[in-house]
């Protein structure tokens, strides 16, 4: 064996002990990292904005920021208090017409009022009534209580959190590439230099291209489902369907499952047929154009890898797992692709 394979094989080996000792140091603090694996992906989004801003205004990093966040927050807030109470009305009106609306999903579901299971007849009403049931005595305990606040006070305070690390990150110019020279001997600074440059360009388009897509599906769901279809709760369920790109796969099927339920309940099987073609046709719209123009080869990725890469990041570390899956799965194919050049 040469001493070029020899050494190049000892490199891949240092990198998957990294890796895996990696995995083990992160899974006991899973959930604490949240909020720092968010406020990473938002800098790469916003990094290039902040660098622009600051070439152009000549003013320094820091108050260049302050005005990119009172750019960004004030139209949200604006929007929130626009449309914010229309979405609660939607939910809450959701909420109060649940014990009706279910048993009508689960009758569409069990094709009829009625089914028999061996010499018991079970009934559609039967099924929701156990289903609401469960729901409220899960919520009538002390501990589900709790637990419901508790989730409630965790999420505010990790948007919180997520505000002011995303602040100190977008400050911070080049920060993951100066950590990585530190830790990094100096006649290797350009490998380190080489392998910032192609994760960033990678990482960067990819989430700026979710971004759109989130948009893209978010926006097009909502015109869709309330000026073409009228149906009830359109503002939630479009919001929700632009999130669920996050999730690959597994997040547009659960979207439009949502919709052709809700639009079998409320006009039955035509506008199911109708809301179920509008969402197939957003979907050949995000994945066989919008989709391949703005990921570009980030987003060329075997789907099998994809899934694989998505269950197991979400068996392992939950919603980190979740998150970090395809970003992840694309960076191993960057590395993998780019072998000799960053550790030849």
């Amino acid at each position: 064996m040469s001493a070029d394979s020899s050494s190049a094989a000892r490199s891949r080996w240092v990198l998957f002990v990294a890796l895996a000792a990696a995995g083990l140091f992160l899974y006991p603090l899973r959930t604490v990292f949240i909020p720092f694996v968010i406020a990473a992906g938002l800098t790469y989004i916003l990094g290039p904005v902040v660098n622009l801003a600051e070439h152009h205004t000549r003013l320094h990093r820091v108050p260049v920021v302050f005005l990119l966040y009172l750019v960004i927050l004030t139209p949200l807030a604006t929007f929130g208090y626009l449309y914010g109470p229309a979405a609660m009305v939607q939910l809450k009106n959701f909420f109060r017409e649940l014990p009706d609306l279910l048993p009508r999903v689960v009758a569409e579901l069990m094709g009829g009022q009625q089914i028999r299971i061996m010499s018991r007849t079970v009934t559609a009403q039967e099924v929701a009534g156990q289903m609401l049931a469960m729901a409220r005595d899960r919520l009538a305990t002390p501990g589900g209580v709790v637990g419901l606040g508790q989730q409630l006070i965790r999420g505010l305070l990790g948007g919180i959190l997520t505000l002011v690390v995303l602040f100190y990150f977008l400050a911070s110019r080049d920060l993951f590439a100066r950590v990585l020279r530190e830790l990094t001997p100096r006649q290797h600074h350009w490998r380190v230099n080489k392998l910032v440059e192609g994760v960033h360009f990678l990482l960067g388009r990819y989430l700026r291209g979710i971004l759109l897509v989130i948009l893209y599906a978010g926006g097009t769901a909502y015109l869709g489902l309330h000026f073409l279809f009228d149906l009830p709760y359109a503002l939630p369920l479009a919001v929700l369907s632009g999130l669920l790109e996050v999730l690959p796969v597994v997040g547009p099927i659960l979207s439009i499952t949502l919709a052709c339920l809700l639009a079998m309940v409320t006009g039955g099987f035509w506008l199911l047929l109708r809301v179920g073609g509008f969402y197939g046709v957003l979907r050949l719209t995000i994945d066989n154009l919008l989709a391949p123009l703005i990921l570009g080869w980030a987003a060329v990725i075997h789907p099998a890898m994809v899934l694989f890469a998505f269950l197991a990041g979400g068996t392992l570390f939950g919603i980190l797992g979740l998150l970090l899956a395809v970003p992840t799965a694309a960076v191993v194919r960057l590395l993998l692709a780019n072998w000799d050049d960053y550790f030849g």
